[in-house]
């Protein structure tokens, strides 16, 4: 057979892992963990976003700053944060899509799921907003896989206090944003929720529970690079 009448095979599609979990959980030191372990060491391409205000795109990161930091952010009711968290979805939804479509690796710090977590846990909800999630299909993208993360509450909230120490304003304007005493306490039980809910749907989803005199290499070691590496060897 000539080989110029041979058919280019489709190049196979990248993988989506996504970590989840409140606050103060460690989700974003063990994404660019992950980031680096599949760069540096197993040379794969790879991409690290996030949610909300992915820096990596046009214009979210100023959508970011609108939501969560003032003055923009006292002014917005619930529906209309929930509208530019929307957008700021979609445009990083379309962005994940094209990429894995042409074979790159995509690890997103926080995915639509926490969104659902923590619009569940405020005052007012943004269901008006959040039913567009169910009208847009470009958003409807599903994780290789999905690992939550978890930890000792008292933990999660000693690691925020640290933060608003250490002038992190962002975090002090997401603990007052959520206006709930014990929100990470609630956030927890949401996310277990979540942890159900994906399984049912057989989404490939964990758990990450470290015990806290773990450093997050250690973490990352013991329970989670196996784990992407069984999901970059799945079909």
């Amino acid at each position: 057979m000539n080989p110029t009448n041979q058919q280019e095979q489709p190049k196979q599609k990248g993988k989506f892992i996504v970590f989840e979990g409140p606050d103060g959980m460690g989700k974003s030191k063990q994404s660019q963990l992950a980031l680096d372990y599949l760069i540096e060491e197993r040379v794969i391409d790879t991409v690290l976003t996030k949610e909300p205000g992915s820096s990596l795109l046009q214009f979210t990161g100023d959508l970011r700053e609108m939501i969560f930091h003032r003055p923009y952010s006292s002014s917005l009711d619930q529906v209309e944060q929930g509208l530019l968290l929307f957008i700021d979805h979609y445009h990083n939804a379309r962005w994940v899509r094209e990429l894995t479509d042409h074979g790159r690796n995509v690890i997103s710090d926080k995915w639509l799921y926490s969104q659902y977590c923590y619009n569940s846990i405020k005052p007012v909800s943004q269901e008006t907003a959040m039913d567009l999630y169910e009208q847009f299909e470009p958003l409807q993208i599903q994780p290789d896989l999905v690992i939550i993360m978890g930890l000792d509450k008292e933990e999660a909230y000693r690691r925020i206090e640290k933060r608003e120490k250490e002038g992190e304003k962002k975090t002090q304007a997401k603990h007052k944003l959520w206006a709930v005493d014990d929100y990470i306490g609630e956030l927890i039980k949401n996310y277990a929720t979540l942890y159900h809910g994906l399984v049912n749907d057989e989404i490939p989803t964990i758990t990450v529970v470290p015990k806290n005199e773990e450093t997050p290499e250690e973490v990352f070691e013991k329970y989670i690079k196996g784990q992407i590496n069984l999901t970059l060897e799945g079909e």
